[in-house]
């Protein structure tokens, strides 16, 4: 969770030692987290319930050029398999 400055930063400490990136989340946080972690030069595999991130809150033609823009930044945007409940 990311509730505080120390939060923030304890993130950004672990970006720096990783060589790749999986954010579990698409919306607003979760694009975020991943945009970021792109401009700091790490491949992102972006994974959430929405055909695209964001695309509750931006409508899907929005969310669709988004996608486009992580994509040309190195992440990529997958949905994450649903359960058979």
């Amino acid at each position: 969770m990311l509730r505080t400055l120390d939060d923030t930063l304890a993130l950004r400490m672990d970006l720096l030692s990783c060589t790749r990136l999986v954010v579990v989340g698409d919306g607003v946080l979760g694009a975020e987290i991943a945009a970021t972690a792109c401009g700091m030069g790490l491949p992102v595999t972006q994974a959430g319930p929405q055909p695209a991130p964001l695309a509750c809150q931006l409508g899907q033609p929005a969310a669709g050029l988004l996608a486009e823009l992580h994509a040309e930044r190195g992440s990529s945007c997958g949905s994450a398999p649903r359960s058979a409940d």
